[in-house]
C-alpha cells in the first residue's frame, strides 16, 4: 500500500505518478489445466510454443515463452525501466545471476521480437540482442560491485554510495530510475552474500534504535541542540543528514507532534523531487500518516484472501502471536473442528506453540476442543471481535472449561487490533 500509492489522493500534487495498483479482483482466476516443466513443448492451436521455468524474477512462477515460428519471446526479465533488484516492500531476494540467465536466454534464442510484461515491446534480432545484453550487463555490474565493495571491507551502510554508474547505463532510457532506486540494490546483495555482521567486532552487540538514539540525543546536547543540527544541515543541503537527526527524535517519542511535522516536512520535501515512484510514494504516504491525515496500518490483509484462508493456513500463522510471559506455564491443547475438515490445534508448552496437523493421531488428547466456524475463525485470526463475542456465536461450541479455552486465547496477542497495527501512532484529535 505504501509503494504504490494506494492511500494517496487520486488528483492533486500528490497523486500517483507510474505505478498505481489496487486490491485486485481475483474472482475471474481459472485455475491451469496444464502445468508445464521447463523446456517443455506444446503445440496450441497450430502453434508452436516452448516454456522455460528456471528463471524466476520478482516471484516464483515465472515463465519464458519461446514461440519459434515467429522469433518471438513472452518474458518478464526485461522491464523497460530500472527494476526493483530489491523491493522497499520486503519481497523475496531477486538473485541478479538468475535474471542474466534468463536475459541472455533471450539473447541465445535468437529472438526478433519480445514482449516483456512490463517493457514495450523490442523488434529486431540486433536491437533484442543490444537491449538484454545492457540490461544484463546492468544486473551484473550492481552483483560485481557489491562484492568488490564487500572486499574492500565497505560496511552494508556504504553500499549504496559505492555505486556509480557508467555513462552508457545512465543513457539507456529503459534504465531510468523511475521505479527501483538504485541505492537500494547493493544492500540487500551483501546480507543475502553474507548475512548481516559487518567484520567490525564493535557491530556484533546493538541497542535497540530506541536507546541508541536517547544516547545519540543526549550526546548532542538534548532535543534543542538536535533540532538546531538538523536545521543547519537543511541550510548546508543536506537533506538525508537533516532526516536522519529529526528521526531520532521522533524514535524516541513518536506522539511528538512537533517531530512528526518537522519529519513529515523532510520526508515530503525528498518524495516531491525523487525520480523513483517507489520511493517517492513511501515518502509522501509516510508524511500523510505523520501529519494525521491517514491511518497506516503495519499490516494488510484483504477480506477476501483471509476469508478464503484453509484453518491449517490461519493458525499456522496465528501460532506466532503466543505472548511467552502470559502464557508462562502453561501446557495446553486445544483443537480446532471447522466444518467437515480434519481436527487441527495449537499446543502451547511454556511459551511456545506447536501446530497440531491431525489432533486424532496426536500423541496427547486435546484439553478442550472448539467448534468453530470459518467465518468466526477468520475473525478471530483478524481480531475483529473479542474471544469472548467469538465463543458466544451461534455455531461455536467448546467441549471442555469454556473459560479455560477463553483464558488460553488470551494469550495470543491481538496483531491486526487497530491500536496495535499502526506503522505509525495515531493522534487522537
Amino acid at each position: 500500500m505504501q509503494q504504490f500509492h494506494m492511500l494517496l489522493p487520486r488528483e492533486g500534487k500528490d497523486a500517483p505518478f507510474g505505478g498505481f495498483i489496487s486490491f485486485p479482483d481475483i474472482s475471474g482466476f481459472v485455475v491451469p489445466t496444464v502445468e508445464v516443466e521447463d523446456g517443455q513443448k506444446l503445440n496450441i492451436d497450430g502453434v508452436d510454443f516452448q516454456f522455460f521455468t528456471g528463471f524466476n524474477v520478482d516471484t516464483d512462477d515465472q515463465l519464458l515463452v519461446w514461440m519459434p515460428g515467429k522469433k518471438l519471446v513472452l518474458n518478464n526479465a526485461f522491464w523497460g525501466f530500472m527494476p526493483n533488484m530489491y523491493s522497499l516492500r520486503g519481497s523475496n531476494f531477486r538473485d541478479p545471476e538468475i535474471i542474466t540467465q534468463a536475459l541472455f536466454k533471450i539473447r541465445d534464442l535468437g529472438t526478433e521480437i519480445m514482449l516483456s510484461t512490463h517493457g514495450m515491446p523490442i523488434v529486431g534480432k540486433q536491437e533484442v540482442k543490444e537491449t538484454v545484453e545492457t540490461y544484463a550487463d546492468f544486473y551484473n555490474f550492481v552483483k560485481d560491485q557489491t562484492l568488490k565493495a564487500m572486499l574492500l571491507g565497505r560496511s552494508p551502510q556504504d553500499l549504496g554510495k559505492f555505486l556509480k554508474l557508467p555513462e552508457h547505463f545512465r543513457n539507456a532510457e529503459y534504465l531510468c530510475e523511475t521505479y527501483g532506486a538504485l541505492e537500494t540494490f547493493a544492500e540487500p546483495i551483501y546480507h543475502h552474500a553474507r548475512g548481516w555482521f559487518d567484520n567490525d567486532a564493535a557491530n556484533i552487540f546493538k541497542l535497540t534504535r530506541e536507546d541508541e538514539a536517547k544516547n545519540l540525543i543526549k550526546a548532542m546536547g538534548g532535543p534543542e541542540s538536535v533540532i538546531k543540527l538538523s536545521e543547519q544541515a537543511i541550510k548546508d543541503g543536506d537533506q538525508i543528514w537533516a532526516l536522519k537527526l529529526i528521526n531520532y527524535l521522533y524514535v524516541t517519542e513518536p506522539s511528538n507532534q512537533t517531530y512528526r511535522t518537522r519529519k513529515a516536512q523532510l520526508l515530503y520535501q525528498m518524495g516531491m523531487v525523487l525520480e523513483s515512484q517507489n520511493a517517492r510514494s513511501w515518502c509522501i504516504t509516510q508524511t500523510y500518516a505523520l501529519t494525521n491525515k491517514l491511518a497506516l496500518p503495519r499490516l494488510v490483509l484483504p477480506d477476501m484472501i483471509v476469508n478464503n484462508m484453509t484453518p491449517t493456513m490461519l493458525l499456522t500463522q496465528y501460532k506466532i502471536r503466543i505472548d511467552p510471559e502470559k502464557a508462562g506455564n502453561t501446557n495446553y491443547l486445544l483443537a480446532f473442528a471447522v466444518g467437515d475438515a480434519k481436527k487441527v490445534g495449537l499446543h502451547c508448552r511454556y511459551g511456545v506453540v506447536e501446530f497440531i496437523d491431525d489432533v486424532d493421531k496426536y500423541v496427547q488428547t486435546p484439553n478442550a476442543t472448539l467448534t468453530i466456524t470459518q467465518s468466526s475463525l477468520a475473525d478471530l485470526f483478524m481480531n475483529r471481535k473479542s474471544v469472548g463475542q467469538i465463543l458466544a456465536e451461534q455455531g461455536n461450541s467448546v467441549q471442555g472449561e469454556k473459560q479455560e479455552v477463553e483464558k488460553f486465547l488470551s494469550n495470543f496477542d491481538e496483531i491486526f487490533s487497530p491500536q496495535v497495527n499502526q506503522a505509525i501512532p495515531v493522534i487522537q484529535e
